[in-house]
């Protein structure tokens, strides 16, 4: 998903997201504190992740309890999480989007195209963010998006679905026949999907890319764009089961759960950590993990603080 430029260091600091777990647990006030006659803390560890996304420079994630983690650049407020439960959470851009515990929608964050700006009412189990764009699947499998339409992005085809992505300046969407429709932006082909069964697809900012069926290749479309093909759109041989496209890398994760990236490494993000992963989602210059244990792990550009997990 889109997903970042370095800042100087001031406007780092000014505009970074604040760390969530800024509680003074380890106050040098309470070091002694002669009333804890076992030395045990009792400050309970945070609960685990249970759902992340990874925006252009800045990552969101969902804990088991409902509670909602951003952190990276916060130039426009996408890290300024509201009060309340989630579910699900999308970072795009510089807006964050994100499904409440009541199933209604939520976005923060840049609003110059209404990106920020959902549908009220409705009741939805997952949201997706875009650049200028955000879209979201009601219960009934019916996709809304709301934001920049100067490309067609925010209208999507009539239909139900199962299963929906968005990248920069486009989408692509699953029904329940294992086909795929993609629409928006097809300026490098990233809407011209090949024929074929789909199950899952992840929309990056030039293209997209698949899971191939169980022990095949992923495929992958777009990269036709004269400065856009950076090698994200040549999978590895290795059969993989979920796939997170990025700019100019594309990352995914085999069936034996362990990461495998591809395309543009400058900034490290095509060179994941060794572990096993339930889940991989790839940002702008970045790409994050979450671990089987309920931990995040990122990679690759850090200038925003979008690799630094609390």
């Amino acid at each position: 998903m889109p997903r970042g430029l370095a800042l100087p260091l001031f406007l780092l600091i000014a505009l970074g997201c604040p760390s969530v777990e800024d509680d003074d647990v380890g106050d040098d006030d309470d070091a002694g504190d002669d009333d804890d006659d076992d030395g045990d803390d009792d400050t309970a560890p945070p609960a685990p992740f249970v759902q992340i996304s990874a925006g252009e420079s800045h990552t969101c994630a969902v804990r088991d309890d409902g509670s909602l983690a951003c952190w990276g650049a916060n130039h426009d407020g996408q890290c300024d999480v509201p009060a309340g439960l989630y579910r699900n959470v999308a970072a795009g851009y510089r807006h964050t989007c994100a499904v409440r515990d009541d199933h209604t929608l939520a976005c923060w964050g840049h609003d110059g195209e209404d990106q920020a700006s959902p549908p009220q009412g409705g009741t939805y189990g997952r949201v997706t963010a875009g650049r200028h764009h955000s879209c979201a699947i009601d219960s009934m499998g019916v996709l809304t998006c709301w934001g920049r339409d100067a490309e067609g992005e925010s209208s999507p085809p009539p239909g139900t679905y199962v299963f929906h992505t968005t990248g920069r300046y486009h989408n692509c969407a699953t029904d329940n026949t294992m086909g795929v429709v993609c629409w928006g932006s097809d300026s490098d082909g990233q809407c011209s999907p090949p024929p074929g069964d789909y199950v899952h697809v992840d929309a990056g900012y030039y293209h997209s890319c698949a899971p191939g069926a169980k022990g095949e290749t992923a495929i992958c479309w777009g990269c036709g764009g004269e400065f856009h093909d950076q090698g994200q759109c040549t999978p590895p041989e290795t059969p993989l089961r979920h796939v997170a496209a990025g700019l100019y890398h594309t990352c995914g994760l085999s069936y034996d759960d362990e990461a495998v990236c591809w395309g543009n490494d400058d900034s490290g993000q095509a060179s994941p950590p060794g572990g096993t992963f339930d889940e991989i989602d790839a940002g702008a210059h970045h790409v994050c993990g979450l671990g089987q244990d309920g931990t995040v792990a990122c990679w690759g550009s850090d200038a925003d603080g979008q690799s630094s997990p609390p």
